[in-house]
């Protein structure tokens, strides 16, 4: 329990402590907020005050203010979604709705039938029966027509058809939806109002054109690598995905911890290759992650691997020292400040369960493993990777069985080889996505051994 002496970690225990609650019940977000600022002004107007390191008000003021905040942005959260107007649209409504895509649109075959793709579209303007319903927008789910062109990210067009809702939880108080999931659009026409353009939407623009040169470079594991590198799975095979939930793999397809230290260590290898100085390859490895993030849409497992590197590359150039749990708690509250709704998120749960259960369980594995075992590097390396693997497993898989209805603890061996060929086949689609278009002998050369690790990977899923 000494953990709960950091004092990131007990703030981020007291937002929790307020946030939870407000998410789940509401109420009005004013009285909260207004609490929140009584206490912060409680506790610098008796800062000055202190006699001694024995005095408890200050602290305790602080940490009432972190559960009122907390309070505060989950009531207006969950106030926010009950307003959501994707929430409200009925079952069956026609509507007609006019944003832009946010992933490249291409039919897909399944069971040798075509199927139209399944896109999300971010809405700019929302037509019913009744006209054009103001101030609604946000990201929904579109299911194109089979005979639909194929159409980049980035496209502006306008789609009519019926929305299909998504079953709502039961009862009064339930935990609030996320509107993004609320239903699905069926529809019947599309039309085209402008291609992509760089000016009016830069990274939808950028993730449509990065999808397109990795199904180019890679025409038999375009989909893959797709959802590796940029974390879109709407093209995947639903055997594919089928077989990877069932291994217990498909966290390898969110973008978290794994994808980020691969692309910051190789910025850091690559500045210390081109002898920068330290302090400018640091700044620019954490503006080029913030890049990535930005450019797959900045997931809340990615963010939280984002702002974690990102501060401990701040810390090692400032040489500060390092908690690892603050860093998990710093990483955390920014993320829950800015989408309260995030910490219902099962990518979220899952990323930060993964990363604690490693924290906190894996050295008191390790000192129930048998000396002579880690003695040699091959039985280290084994043993080690298997501890890190049950850990991750012990904690995610009560929130994966909530969630998902399955639990695979074969991923705990399963992951032994996955996660060396996952960071190769990684290492390999930036490699050959950056060489193909300079040199496309050797581009090529790259995918087709990166082709290897993708079949290898898929085989360990099989």
């Amino acid at each position: 329990m000494h953990y709960l002496s950091l004092p990131l970690v007990l703030a981020c225990f007291a937002f929790l402590a307020g946030l939870l609650p407000g998410l789940r019940f509401g109420g009005p977000p004013l009285v909260p907020a207004l609490g929140a600022a009584v206490a912060l002004l409680a506790a610098y107007a008796h800062a000055p005050q202190r006699v001694g390191p024995r005095d408890r008000f200050v602290p305790a003021a602080l940490l009432a203010a972190f559960v009122l905040a907390g309070a505060a942005l989950g009531a207006g959260g969950r106030r926010g979604v009950e307003a959501d107007c994707r929430l409200l649209v009925p079952e069956g409504a026609r509507l007609v709705m006019r944003g832009v895509l946010a992933a490249n649109a291409q039919p897909t075959v399944r069971g040798g039938v075509l199927r139209g793709a399944r896109v999300p579209l971010e809405v700019e303007e929302l037509r019913g029966g009744e006209g054009a319903v103001p101030g609604c927008g946000g990201e929904v789910r579109v299911r194109l027509p089979r005979d639909a062109a194929p159409m980049p990210a980035g496209t502006k067009v306008e789609v009519s058809g019926t929305w299909a809702r998504f079953p709502a939880p039961e009862g009064p108080g339930a935990w609030p939806r996320n509107p993004a999931w609320a239903g699905t659009l069926e529809a019947r026409e599309v039309a085209v109002h402008s291609p992509p353009r760089m000016g009016a939407h830069p990274l939808l623009t950028l993730r449509g054109r990065t999808e397109a040169h990795l199904h180019r470079v890679f025409p038999r594991h375009g989909a893959l690598a797709d959802a590796l590198l940029l974390g879109r799975r709407e093209g995947l095979d639903r055997e594919l995905s089928d077989r990877f939930a069932k291994a217990g793999l498909v966290h390898l397809m969110a973008i978290s911890g794994t994808h980020v230290a691969l692309l910051a260590g190789a910025l850091l290898v690559l500045g210390a290759i081109l002898r920068q100085p330290r302090a400018r390859v640091t700044w620019a490895t954490i503006a080029l992650v913030a890049a990535y993030l930005a450019l797959i849409g900045a997931p809340a497992s990615a963010m939280r691997a984002g702002i974690m590197v990102a501060l401990g590359l701040a810390a090692s150039m400032l040489q500060r020292p390092t908690a690892a749990l603050a860093i998990v708690a710093a990483s955390a509250l920014p993320i829950l400040a800015w989408d309260p709704r995030a910490v219902l998120d099962p990518g979220f749960q899952l990323s930060y369960a993964g990363v604690l259960g490693i924290l906190l369980l894996r050295g008191a594995m390790l000192k129930r493993v048998p000396g002579r075992w880690r003695d040699r590097p091959a039985a280290r390396w084994t043993v080690e990777s298997l501890v890190v693997s049950l850990a991750a497993f012990v904690a995610t898989a009560p929130i994966t069985a909530f969630h998902f209805g399955q639990v695979a603890p074969v991923s705990i061996l399963a992951n032994l080889p996955a996660i060396p060929l996952t960071s190769l086949a990684l290492v390999g689609i930036g490699i050959s996505a950056l060489v193909e278009p300079l040199v496309p002998p050797l581009g090529r050369m790259f995918a087709d051994g990166t082709g290897l690790a993708l079949d290898l990977l898929d085989c360990v899923a099989r």
